[in-house]
């Protein structure tokens, strides 16, 4: 009886007991896996400073004494979550110290000092209320600012923003593409301060002629009908500030650096901000290609020839 069972099931009495053998095999892996699992997500909870703003979570994990991560959204879990694709590192708040006061929480290492404003009550004007009833976000306000150890301010969150695709916006159709079994999703965006003279650099493979993104849109994915050429976006920024910033989103992304004396970033789907940034002592220990950016504020933008690679960034090559 036995036999013709295994033969009925398309096995035979030889095949019989190696396959009764996979089932604890399987059992023990997926135990594996899932213990792996629970000790990353317990890492990175262990790591993590969780803030509360308004009906928003704000989570500062840091990677090493110059690189913090940072995300916001009006979901908790999604705030506390483990990067998204590509990310391999681990955190590690080895080194760092929190000191709260009633006005901001502050993060500090040997290099990098990181504050998050407390979210101060006011009282909005009639216009104010009327505007934001159809033009602001959802997203409660947030202050981030990054400093060096010395006090030197390397980049300042000044807001951010998390809503439903909508006609106001002009994005209500990205819901068609919606399947069954998606969790909700948001457009996500945030916005930095943007200084006269910082200038941008980086983001992938663009082909419309310009080094120095300052002032101009570029659409970050991959854009084989781009109007100059075939351009593929990494999101990764550098400036000549001393810092480089990730963005840790995979769907279209618009970066406007420098517009309005603010850089802002906008992603078309997603359920929080994340980014990590990057400083250096000084431009070119962000990462050795900036060593560009010093070049670029030696000389006059309209006059400037720069050529640059892996090998050469610490000397670059440049004609004024």
């Amino acid at each position: 009886m036995q036999a013709t069972q295994c033969c009925y099931h398309g096995e035979s009495r030889r095949d019989a007991p190696l396959n009764a053998s996979r089932g604890p095999l399987l059992s023990l892996i997926a135990l594996i896996f899932a213990l792996c699992l629970l000790a990353a997500t317990h890492a990175h909870a262990e790591n993590q400073i969780i803030l509360t703003r308004g009906n928003s979570t704000i989570v500062l994990e840091p990677y090493a004494p110059n690189i913090i991560r940072v995300n916001l959204s009006l979901l908790r879990d999604k705030a506390t979550s483990a990067p998204g694709f590509g990310f391999m590192a681990s955190p590690a708040a080895l080194g760092w110290n929190t000191v709260h006061t009633t006005e901001r929480d502050t993060f500090r290492s040997s290099r990098l000092e990181v504050t998050v404003d407390a979210n101060q009550p006011g009282q909005p004007s009639q216009t104010e209320r009327d505007i934001a009833r159809y033009f602001d976000g959802s997203a409660p306000p947030a202050h981030i600012t990054f400093s060096t150890s010395g006090g030197k301010k390397l980049l300042e969150l000044t807001g951010w923003s998390m809503s439903v695709p909508n006609y106001k916006d002009g994005n209500a159709s990205i819901r068609q593409d919606k399947r069954p079994s998606d969790d909700d999703f948001y457009q996500i965006g945030a916005s930095f301060a943007s200084p006269e003279d910082e200038h941008y650099y980086g983001l992938g493979q663009n082909q419309e002629g310009y080094l120095d993104h300052r002032g101009r849109r570029v659409e970050c994915w991959h854009n084989y009908t781009a109007t100059a050429a075939p351009s593929i976006c990494v999101p990764f920024m550098v400036t000549n500030y001393g810092y480089g910033i990730v963005w840790d989103n995979p769907s279209k992304t618009v970066i406007e650096p420098g517009f309005n004396e603010q850089t802002r970033w906008t992603s078309e789907v997603g359920d929080r901000v994340s980014f990590s940034s990057l400083p250096g002592e000084t431009t070119t220990r962000s990462t050795p290609a900036t060593a560009c950016s010093q070049a670029l504020l030696r000389c006059s933008p309209k006059r400037l020839t720069v050529s640059c690679n892996a090998s050469s960034a610490t000397s670059p090559r440049k004609k004024c």
